[in-house]
């Protein structure tokens, strides 16, 4: 049995899914490292079913699931039933460099204690963007998802950001800690939907691997493109982003043990954040970083007004 497992979740991604399948086909020594390549698609009503079954007549290694569930979190879940000993997730819209599983085949040899790792993500815009929406890029690209705005900058690792994360773009998870991590519940939160673009789910995978006792860690030599449309780059887009992964991680929070401490420590942590960026909003002449610290200020501004009815919660409805 081959090593790896490839799940790419998706929902009405018929507009790069062919290309994401061709950078994954031409991947390097994909026959004796990958077993499969799952698509799993997430309740769309595009015709990706069409195009991956399409596809599927002359790549055997495709498979097709329907998860009529929206969320990304319920797209993920389909993974326990793939046959590798490590799954791979990508996005609709990543595109993984050709060395990818050799490069990642040789990491887990070097590094047995690993239980959940990933590469670099490399923003890739292929729109003309404005210079509001190429300071958005470069201030929230960890939002995005992604570790580098380009190629020379991961090569040179220069304006890197969030690079300790391990997003769920790229992630390689040990089957068998995504089987334990379904018996005990699955995540709490129900990632992106239709409605919503929550987030937080990769998250609270890639802590109860570490809680397992597993290590995290970087195959650096690893690479992928994240395909950004242009819209994803607009300020309101973003500001709805942060607030579907404020509102994820809270909810984790509030339904876990100890919710009031926690919660009380995130009210302490974005008053000092709220007055220390807005001190560099005031100073800095960077439009990066004043752009960076715009977002800040919203959502710490946003998380500080919801604490009364949070603690409310935990205090008068979770006993």
């Amino acid at each position: 049995m081959n090593k790896f497992s490839v799940v790419i979740c998706t929902y009405n991604g018929s507009n790069h899914i062919i290309e994401v399948l061709n950078a994954i086909y031409n991947c390097v020594q994909i026959n004796e490292l990958v077993e499969e390549v799952v698509v799993v698609d997430n309740a769309s009503t595009d015709n990706l079913k069409e195009l991956v079954q399409c596809y599927m007549v002359s790549h055997n290694k495709v498979k097709y699931y329907y998860e009529a569930k929206s969320g990304l979190a319920n797209a993920r879940k389909r993974a326990v039933c793939c046959n590798a000993e490590w799954i791979v997730y990508f996005d609709d819209d990543n595109l993984p460099c050709d060395s990818w599983f050799v490069n990642a085949n040789r990491y887990i040899k070097e590094h047995n204690e690993v239980g959940v790792f990933c590469g670099r993500n490399i923003a890739e815009i292929r729109e003309e963007i404005k210079e509001e929406e190429k300071n958005n890029l470069y201030a929230m690209k960890g939002n995005l998802a992604c570790h580098y705005v380009s190629y020379e900058d991961y090569k040179n690792k220069e304006n890197g950001s969030a690079l300790s994360s391990i997003f769920g773009a790229g992630m390689m998870i040990r089957r068998d800690i995504l089987v334990d991590f379904l018996n005990s519940g699955w995540t709490i939160g129900e990632g992106r939907n239709r409605s919503e673009l929550g987030a937080y789910e990769d998250s609270e995978i890639v802590n109860y691997a570490i809680q397992r006792g597993y290590g995290q860690g970087v195959c650096e030599s690893n690479y992928l493109y994240h395909i950004i449309a242009r819209n994803r780059l607009q300020t309101e887009y973003l500001y709805k982003l942060r607030a579907g992964m404020e509102k994820s991680e809270i909810n984790v929070i509030l339904n876990s043990e100890g919710a009031l401490h926690k919660r009380t420590k995130m009210l302490i942590i974005d008053t000092m954040k709220f007055v220390k960026y807005s001190l560099v909003f005031l100073v800095t002449r960077n439009d990066i970083k004043k752009t960076f610290a715009k977002f800040i200020i919203h959502s710490s501004v946003s998380k500080i007004a919801k604490y009364p009815h949070d603690a409310k919660q935990i205090v008068f409805f979770r006993k």
